[in-house]
């Protein structure tokens, strides 16, 4: 088909290959001659040349014996000597020894018209690589086979085996030739439990079609101890993607598993005792995902597992988010351990104070992949602490009073001695004098000085508790409604002034004179509080006070108490003034306007009464001054305080409480939850309303404080009223009812809970109003 016939010649030329065929059989890898009847090359195409490494005038001419025989003449039984007898095609392989090749030789005729054979074409293919080059091959196969760190097998799909490296005997205890022979059958050393598995496995991969297939199981090694093997399985499938056998490579895993195991059990120890810790335990990864959250920490912050893992940390707060970036990156970048103490929240969003200790996590090779944190509640601590921060103030303060005090009494001690000869001499000289003396009118008002700096030390000796008193049992009611007139009087027709006097009022044993100081100072600093028209209310009651109620007002103390309190709408102070309120010549006003001792002189009063007196203030909020007398029993008489003989009520409705000052709300917190009452808790107005709107079910009574930075308790329950119509308000405050309530804050009817509270009054206060 490649050859050329002209004229019908027989001539062997007309029938060489020419054009494209010619092209083909130069591109073909197989070498291809062209020899005439006497077995000389008449042509050969370029891979017969390539591989002879000769010119093509080197090969045309030559007997094809000198270039596939070495030079040797062909025997009888030389195909292209037969061929030439009997015009058939001849296929045969033959040995080159000098280049180390195997090649299959094709022999075809060309005949002439008469058939006579006038030429043949061969085709010379290679066969195999050098038969030295294979046998080294082979065995350099078979040395790898049998060092890789594993078995190299060859398996049928009945399981039989047809090849199995040496090392098989290290691994089960069994020569390959006892696999290779069926004397030792590989499944029946595979442990029972597992071979289900295994064979499930291999009929999956077959019947999906996988090339790749990797099991974990154990075998019996002969000395009766199991191993654990990794079979990697390489799956051979046919032309007609039918399977015919796996080619797998045995590891043992055997020490691997151990150490697993070993690793394993430790992990179940450490998590166990994660698990026991008292102590909240938090781990988070270097992008602040939470991967570790122990019971103590869904005890401590109130989320549940399912809440956290995986997701942002959810223990800071919104406003630390920065402080605590600066803790993680730190621990991150120096690899130390840190603490710290900060606040974090709990699941509600309510402030809890917690000691941290933060370590890094590492990974086998040392890596840190983030951290791992232990916290502690130390929130009552922490309220202990303040508690007795506030009690060595108060020491302080009281120390200082005391000290001042006794030092105010001296100066008014001595200074009365030289004031009594001034007023004496002055009054000598007024006797002596003409009323139309020159001198008179000097001399009258040195007596006047006398009198003034008279009067400074009584207020002296007042704060220093050392005048002498004359107690009698009265009632503060007839006290406050003799000075009315004269009170109205004195603070000007700008301020209304609000008496609400109980009428049942206990009786206290006091000084008449000096209690009527103690009103008049404090109405006083109330009138100098307000700027430009106000109000002033002077309020009694009667007040039983037990350890409870005393804990936080230090150092009072339980018991039986009439109480008088004034209170105003003027600018209010700040927490440095009310620190030094009561010290002696301490005035906020104007030079000329105050002598700073109108309180110091209340105090005074009231200490030497055996009562206390408490401040309740905020800057433009106004003051309430309240004093605390003790009751005075008739002989045999017990103090009891209202109601004490009654059951303390209970109950299981929501209350939304609402108080900025921390200890109040925590102390009313737990008082109505350990009577049955859920209590949701807010911090302030605004705080309120997002835990009111986040809510989900009835709120059926709101305790909220009236003052409160920002957002106060009434707007709050007029922002909430549309959401909940049903939901009753209490409002509390440390300002007399009828104060709030003449100030325009709260309407008439509110319902009020007035701070000091008793715990059992804040309770039959809750029940009474969600009874009504």
């Amino acid at each position: 088909m490649f050859l050329s016939l002209e004229g019908g010649e027989d001539r062997l030329e007309n029938r060489l290959p020419t054009g494209d065929w010619r092209h083909i059989l130069n591109t073909i890898q197989d070498m291809v001659m062209i020899l005439d009847d006497c077995q000389r090359v008449v042509w050969a195409n370029r891979s017969l040349l390539k591989f002879l490494s000769l010119p093509e005038e080197d090969v045309i001419g030559r007997p094809c014996h000198h270039l596939l025989h070495g030079g040797a003449e062909h025997g009888s039984e030389c195909p292209c000597a037969r061929i030439g007898r009997d015009g058939k095609r001849e296929s045969f392989e033959m040995d080159l020894p000098d280049r180390d090749l195997r090649v299959r030789v094709t022999v075809d005729p060309f005949l002439g018209e008469n058939g006579t054979v006038v030429g043949q074409i061969l085709f010379v293919a290679r066969r195999e690589r050098g038969l030295r080059e294979q046998e080294e091959l082979g065995g350099r196969l078979l040395s790898l086979m049998n060092n890789v760190p594993g078995v190299v097998y060859r398996g049928l799909r009945d399981w039989s085996i047809t090849f199995l490296g040496a090392e098989v005997e290290h691994l089960t205890g069994y020569a390959a030739e006892d696999f290779l022979r069926g004397s030792v059958k590989w499944q029946e050393i595979v442990h029972t439990e597992d071979l289900p598995s295994v064979k499930m496995s291999y009929r999956n991969a077959v019947g999906e079609r996988r090339k790749v297939l990797r099991v974990e199981y154990r075998v019996l090694h002969r000395d009766g101890h199991w191993r654990w093997l990794e079979d990697r399985r390489q799956l051979m499938y046919g032309p007609n993607g039918s399977f015919d056998y796996v080619d797998g490579l045995l590891l043992d895993i055997t020490d691997h598993k151990r150490t697993e195991e070993e690793l394993r059990a430790t992990n179940q120890k450490l998590q166990a005792l994660v698990e026991a810790s008292p102590l909240a335990i938090m781990a988070i990864d270097k992008e602040g995902h939470v991967t570790l959250w122990n019971s103590a920490a869904e005890r401590t912050f109130g989320w549940t597992r399912d809440e956290v893992i995986g997701r942002l940390n959810p223990v800071v707060p919104e406003e630390k988010m920065g402080e605590f970036h600066e803790l993680r990156e730190r621990v991150l970048r120096e690899g130390g351990f840190s603490g710290m103490e900060l606040t974090r929240q709990m699941k509600g969003g309510f402030p809890i104070e917690i000691s941290l200790s933060t370590a890094p996590m590492r990974d086998a090779l040392g890596n840190i992949t983030g951290i791992m944190s232990v916290m502690a509640d130390i929130t009552e601590r922490k309220q202990i602490e303040e508690a007795l921060k506030q009690s060595e103030n108060q020491l302080r303060q009281s120390q200082k009073m005391e000290a001042v005090g006794r030092l105010a009494g001296g100066v008014a001690h001595d200074f009365n001695n030289l004031l009594t000869a001034i007023q004496g001499y002055s009054d000598l000289l007024l006797q002596r004098l003409d009323a139309r003396s020159p001198y008179r009118k000097e001399v009258e008002e040195i007596h006047k000085a006398g009198e003034r700096a008279s009067s400074l030390t009584q207020q002296l000796l007042a704060f220093s508790r050392k005048q002498v008193l004359q107690p009698k049992v009265l009632d503060l009611n007839d006290v406050v409604a003799g000075m009315e007139e004269m009170v109205r009087r004195m603070i000007g027709e700008n301020i209304d002034l609000v008496t609400v006097l109980r009428p049942d009022l206990w009786s206290v044993q006091v000084d008449p004179g000096q209690i009527e100081q103690v009103v008049m100072n404090l109405v006083v600093n109330a009138r100098d509080a307000i700027s430009m028209g106000g109000k002033i209310t002077i309020e009694t009651g009667n007040v039983y006070l037990d350890d409870d109620d005393v804990h936080h007002r230090p150092p009072m103390s339980p018991g039986a108490y009439a109480m008088l309190a004034v209170s105003d709408t003027g600018c209010g102070m700040d927490e440095e003034t009310q620190a030094r309120l009561f010290e002696p010549f301490f005035t906020t006003k104007e030079t000329g306007k105050g002598t700073g001792l109108g309180l110091s002189t209340v105090y005074g009063i009231v200490k030497q009464s055996n009562g206390y007196i408490w401040v309740y203030s905020e800057p433009h909020h106004g003051s309430t001054f309240k004093i605390y007398i003790p009751r005075h029993e008739a002989p045999g008489a017990e103090a009891k305080s209202e109601g004490s003989s009654r059951t303390v009520p209970r109950g299981h409705e929501t209350i939304l409480l609402v108080e900025d000052e921390e200890l109040v709300r925590v102390l009313a917190r737990d008082v109505l939850r350990d009577h049955g009452y859920v209590v949701l808790e807010a911090s302030d107005g605004a705080d309120a309303m997002g835990v009111a709107v986040s809510h989900r079910g009835p709120i059926h009574l709101m305790i909220t404080d009236v003052v409160m930075p920002n957002m106060g308790g009434r707007e709050v329950a007029v922002a909430l009223a549309p959401l909940l119509r049903d939901m009753r308000v209490v409002y509390m405050s440390g300002y007399t009812d009828d104060a709030i309530v003449h100030h325009g804050i709260l309407s008439p009817g509110s319902r009020f809970l007035q701070k000091p509270f008793r715990l059992d009054a804040l309770l039959r206060k809750v029940r009474e109003v969600l009874d009504e």
